[in-house]
């Protein structure tokens, strides 16, 4: 029994010759496809580094403030723990307007964004390794920062002036020493953060400049009420 297969109706030739034109379009269409998804997540990958950048100038400058202010802020520490072992007889504002020390958020918000819509995967891969170093960095400092301003708000029991029992006063005493430790810990990761950040291209602002250059060093004895402490 013979099985005779049915012939193209223009020859084999013709029929090979158009199947090659059917794939050469398919991979044709497929290859531009991948170029416009390409293109779009290049796309998408330059807006999230311009977000990342304004995100990690202002990381940048809280780095900058707490390197600054490092031997300002051992200063009001010293002061504070005079006053403990003296406190004001009166009611007063310790450092009307300012912390003793800066009360800043570290953001990653612009990160987790990218992280969310798979931005990140289409970085180069070195570029993706750096930003996520600064990041988690970034995190870790976030999270010192409210441990140590939930020390340093204790401070504020000095103001309603009056005697402090010796309980309270040890008890602000421990909270001098931690933050001190807190101090020194943020002008050191201050520095190693601030050139992880200008690796990636990432500078302060002419206006953030200038604010570092201008910032003044208000002691807890400005408003102390009273004889001026020794």
């Amino acid at each position: 029994m013979h099985v005779h297969l049915p012939k193209p109706l223009h020859g084999w030739r013709e029929f090979l010759g158009e199947v090659g034109v059917i794939v050469i379009g398919v991979l044709l269409a497929l290859g531009a496809d991948q170029l416009v998804e390409r293109t779009t997540w290049r796309k998408h990958v330059a807006e999230a580094k311009e977000d990342l950048r304004g995100e990690l100038q202002a990381d940048l400058f809280n780095a900058q403030e707490r390197v600054r202010m490092e031997s300002c802020i051992d200063r009001r520490l010293d002061q504070l723990e005079q006053i403990i072992d003296r406190p004001p007889a009166q009611a007063w504002k310790l450092l009307a307007g300012h912390g003793i020390v800066p009360i800043r958020v570290w953001t990653t918000s612009g990160w987790d964004s990218a992280v969310a819509a798979d931005t990140v995967t289409h970085m180069r891969a070195k570029e993706r390794m750096q930003y996520a170093g600064v990041y988690a960095f970034v995190r870790t400092l976030n999270e010192l920062a409210r441990d140590e301003f939930a020390v340093a708000v204790e401070f504020r029991m000095l103001e309603r002036g009056g005697p402090l029992s010796e309980v309270t006063q040890d008890r602000l005493r421990a909270d001098v020493a931690r933050v001190r430790g807190y101090n020194h810990v943020f002008a050191l990761g201050g520095t190693q953060i601030s050139t992880l950040i200008r690796a990636l291209g990432v500078e302060l602002t002419s206006e953030d400049r200038e604010v570092l250059a201008d910032m003044k060093c208000p002691m807890p004895a400005d408003t102390l009420p009273g004889a001026a402490l020794r």
